[in-house]
């Protein structure tokens, strides 16, 4: 498509988006590239960041890992078994920490919908007596793996987020056509630092923010 047909088209959706809700809180994928179409129809943009790896057939995700992440595996995976668990199986209620029982509800909804147009995947690591211990909720989507949801158990081995996370970059490595693996990003720095220690970079991306207004005048659709 021709840049100025992208453009176009990318305004008329926003704009039909825009007519039909009341508000919206979009992030984008850090591919997408016509965040002037959307500050155009008056939409405030925020700038996210995420961390990506890039998964290449002929070589080893594992080879980037700092020598941390790798011991925490095998520290892990001493201890804990991860298998795959069915979509439904995810504890939304220990990943979406801080929010009340029916925003967990609504994530789960939005979650599981989700799940059953993409292909997706639970994983879950379990100790000798089978108590699970974390779960990763990852969901393929136009050649990228993305961990939505995570959550672990701190009475665990040490390294099980470490040890789901590389059991995730394994699976999504085997996919026919998934080139990243998307960690999702973390405002909090202790997160961000544990994604950057599976060679994941950080990558920007834009996050659409509007809400409808009563107030007239000229950018009264924008936030703030």
């Amino acid at each position: 498509m021709h840049p100025v047909d992208r453009h176009r088209a990318v305004l008329s959706m926003t704009q039909a988006l825009m007519d039909r809700v009341e508000s919206a809180e979009i992030p984008m994928d850090p591919r997408f590239g016509e965040a002037a179409a959307l500050a155009e129809a008056g939409a405030e943009l925020l700038c996210r960041h995420t961390r990506v790896l890039e998964l290449h057939a002929d070589r080893d995700p594992r080879t980037g890992y700092v020598a941390t992440a790798r011991n925490h595996i095998r520290a892990a995976a001493r201890e804990h078994t991860v298998r795959t668990a069915p979509l439904d199986a995810f504890d939304f209620s220990r990943a979406v920490v801080g929010q009340p029982p029916d925003a967990v509800a609504a994530r789960r909804r939005s979650g599981l919908r989700v799940g059953g147009v993409e292909p997706a995947l639970c994983l879950a690591a379990t100790d000798p007596d089978g108590t699970c211990r974390g779960q990763v909720f990852v969901l393929l989507c136009d050649g990228a793996a993305v961990l939505m949801h995570s959550w672990f158990d701190r009475a665990g081995a040490r390294g099980v987020p470490s040890l789901l996370v590389d059991e995730a970059i394994a699976w999504a490595g085997r996919q026919p056509g998934t080139d990243v693996f998307d960690f999702e990003g973390s405002v909090l720095p202790g997160v961000d630092r544990f994604m950057t220690g599976f060679g994941a970079r950080a990558c920007a991306y834009p996050q659409l923010r509007w809400r409808r207004s009563t107030e007239p005048g000229a950018g009264a659709g924008e936030f703030g």
